[in-house]
Formats: C-alpha cells, sequence, structure tokens
C-alpha cells in the first residue's frame, strides 16, 4: 500500500512549513514569485485548500482558521465518544430485559430477543416467541412471549448513543434491536406494547 505522502502532489517551490501529528494538518508554503500555501488535513489525498495570498498576514489568517475548526471537530468528536462510552457504562440493562427489533423492505417483520446474562457491557440474548394476532388483511400485532426462547444464545455488546436513549444491540448489517419498557406489570408478569406488522401480499 502507498503511503499517502507520496500520493500527494506537491507543485514546485513549496516546503512544508507546519505538520502537526495529532491533528492530522500538514501546510506547505510557497514565498515567490507569489505567496502561496498548499493544505492537506487528515488522510486527504486531494488539499483541503491551495491558495495564492496578497500578504504573508493573509495566509497566516488563513492557517489559523484551519487549526482552528480542525481543532473545534476534534473536541467535538472527542466529547461525542466520551458521552457515548459513558452511556455504553451505564446502560441500565437487567437480565429479563427484552429486545425488540422491527426490519424489512416491503414488509415489517418483528423479531424479540430476552436477556439472560450480562458480563459488564456484554450480554448474552435469546430469542423468544411471540403473540401474534392479525388485525386486517396481511398485517396485525404482536407482543413478546418472556421465557418463551427459541433458537440458541448470543452475546452481543450493549450500546448506547446517548444517555437517555434506550438500550440497543446490533443483530446483523440490516437490523437493531432496542430495549423496550413495559406498559404494566401484573403480579410478576410483564405486559409489553403491541408492535405493528405486514406481510407480503
Amino acid at each position: 500500500m502507498k503511503n499517502i505522502q507520496d500520493q500527494r502532489y506537491i507543485p514546485e517551490g513549496y516546503e512544508l512549513s507546519w505538520d502537526d501529528q495529532d491533528l492530522g494538518i500538514q501546510i506547505y508554503y510557497k514565498e515567490s514569485p507569489t505567496i502561496g500555501g498548499l493544505c492537506f488535513v487528515g488522510r486527504a489525498i486531494k488539499p483541503t485548500w491551495h491558495y495564492r495570498f496578497k500578504t504573508a498576514e493573509q495566509r497566516q489568517a488563513e492557517v489559523t482558521k484551519t487549526f482552528e475548526w480542525v481543532s473545534a471537530h476534534a473536541n467535538r468528536k472527542a466529547e461525542r465518544k466520551a458521552a457515548k462510552a459513558k452511556a455504553g457504562a451505564n446502560h441500565g440493562v437487567e437480565v429479563g430485559d427484552v429486545f425488540r427489533s422491527s426490519w424489512g423492505y416491503d414488509q415489517t417483520n418483528i423479531d424479540y430477543y430476552e436477556v439472560i446474562a450480562i458480563t459488564g457491557k456484554t450480554a448474552t440474548f435469546c430469542a423468544i416467541s411471540q403473540l401474534t394476532e392479525e388485525t386486517a388483511y396481511l398485517s396485525g400485532e404482536c407482543v413478546p412471549v418472556q421465557g418463551s426462547f427459541i433458537g440458541k444464545p448470543f452475546k452481543k455488546l450493549i450500546q448506547k448513543d446517548s444517555e437517555t436513549s434506550e438500550a440497543r444491540i446490533k443483530i446483523n448489517s440490516f437490523s437493531n434491536a432496542w430495549k423496550i419498557t413495559p406498559v404494566a406489570k401484573v403480579g410478576n408478569k410483564a405486559i409489553f406494547p403491541k408492535s405493528h406488522w405486514t406481510a407480503y401480499a
């Protein structure tokens, strides 16, 4: 694989003046016959900007602006990562919780999964059956049946996009499952909200 530096085109007369490895900024200066500046950010092959300036002060102002927006972007990215990690560490998932996946292109499929064990940020799940009722032609409602396991258990990383969002797991490339909250409890039995499904004609 070629080095990114080898793939970048640096015009004649430009010399490296800034090389910030932490922010991934490289800036080249040209002093004559015109004042020029060439900037690369991250792993880009093409320059982020390539300008001619009337004065060195104008070039410096552009460099300062670049460092400011790249630094701000890096800070926002770090903050989102930290918030996501904090939310994931406090996922609030317990054994017995039920997750629901809704997926499909021409129809809406509903799958339910129950938590059977938890180890830190990872939980063991198993698919569970559902009670379903057709309420209209090729469509209806369903609810999960806790403890009615089908298939084999599997482990998944519990994820949260924010501290206030519901916990979720990635089932496959085209679907996720989110934790659902019971609408009521009758004794020790949880009553879950109904989900709508549709089928092919």
